[in-house]
């Protein structure tokens, strides 16, 4: 697939190009401590459309290029935005890239069969799973979404379609969407995808009755393999990079499960999956996870309960968090996939559900 620039997006974000710097207030953050960092707001910047459904089945992701959380997401009955949301790891506030369409925009019938508004470049409004993944082109980084969710509802028309993969160029202070070629993305809507550094590639996983695997090239916009895996994934399910052992590992959202993900680099087909034998306890049934590159273990967060999974002794750890909070506020439930960590401060960063007051949270598993 070639690549198409779509020109409109945005109006200059204020942190581009920053340097990354520790924040005082999370470096004093003690051990199993989780530090509330406030409501999620967001309705003086997104009038009208729902926003702080933004998260929902919606993953965030660290911007290593201006030490920044990003989350595009929502959809489907959720929300209209269009907007790209960013948190702010030095300043700890949420700011907009760029303003959304308003909903009276994008009601407008201008969408590309890319899935992309003509008149702005904004990608259609939808849940976007454990699909968006930030990624290293050339020395580009960039924000790619391979979500291809057409139930955009909330203003958009119900039955959008998206036949192209959206990128956002994260080392300019004005982003701007582009889009590949039209092409149909045969992965499906709810799976997961996750940045291979090894190879330069994106690796992608289906949520169909036998899993299968996907290699895309982010720099010819082109599948490079296809390879049958022949296991099972749940919709909505966690791939995370290993970077000790250079592989995957496919968490099941619904069951909890740990699949390992071998990647043959010389013959994509020769890829592997086995099921690992965990023990400990585990979270069950979980969508957010991340790697702890200062702790080397995948964590999440559940009814209050962070819980770590380390590769090397395939053994779950958990453990009640320490709530920090001026309100008194629980952690409660992490919003689906709406948590990632942030290596400069050794953190994770999380956003908590509805019935969990929807905050900002950040928490520090050990020094």
């Amino acid at each position: 697939m070639a690549i198409v620039l779509v020109a409109g997006a945005a109006s200059a974000a204020d942190n581009g190009g920053r340097s990354s710097e520790r924040n005082s207030k999370l470096a004093a953050l003690p051990d199993n401590t989780a530090l509330d960092l406030g409501r999620y707001e967001c309705e003086g910047r997104v009038p009208g459309l729902n926003c702080g459904t933004i998260f929902d089945y919606s993953r965030i992701s660290y911007d290593p290029q201006a030490h920044r959380m990003l989350v595009f997401g929502g959809g489907h009955a959720a929300t209209g935005r269009t907007d790209v949301d960013a948190f702010d790891l030095a300043t700890l506030t949420w700011k907009s890239l760029y303003p959304s369409m308003s909903c009276e925009d994008v009601k407008r019938a201008d969408l590309d069969l890319r899935g992309f508004h003509r008149s702005t470049g904004h990608p259609a409004a939808r849940h976007t799973y454990d699909q968006n993944v930030v990624v290293d082109v050339k020395g580009r980084t960039l924000l790619m979404m391979f979500s291809n969710e057409g139930f955009s509802g909330h203003c958009h028309s119900y039955k959008t379609t998206i036949e192209g993969v959206a990128s956002l160029p994260l080392d300019g202070s004005a982003p701007k969407w582009e889009y590949s070629a039209q092409s149909r993305m045969p992965w499906g809507y709810s799976g997961a995808a996750e940045f291979d550094p090894v190879s330069g590639m994106v690796i992608l996983v289906n949520a169909k009755s036998r899993s299968t695997l996907w290699v895309y090239d982010p720099r010819t916009h082109s599948i490079a393999a296809v390879v049958a895996l022949g296991s099972p994934n749940e919709s909505s399910s966690n791939l995370v990079y290993y970077p000790p052992g250079r592989q995957m590992m496919l968490i099941d959202s619904k069951t909890g499960e740990v699949r390992e993900i071998v990647l043959d680099r010389t013959d994509w087909r020769k890829s592997t999956q086995r099921l690992l034998n965990v023990s400990g306890d585990g979270p069950g049934p979980i969508r957010n996870l991340a790697y702890d590159s200062k702790n080397r273990v995948i964590g999440g967060v559940k009814r209050g309960v962070f819980y770590a999974f380390d590769p090397e002794t395939r053994t779950w750890t958990s453990q009640k968090m320490r709530a920090m909070s001026n309100d008194a506020a629980e952690v409660g439930n992490v919003a689906h996939h709406a948590l990632e960590f942030d290596p400069v401060n050794n953190i994770f960063l999380f956003v908590t559900d509805r019935g969990s007051g929807r905050r900002t949270w950040a928490y520090r598993y050990r020094r």
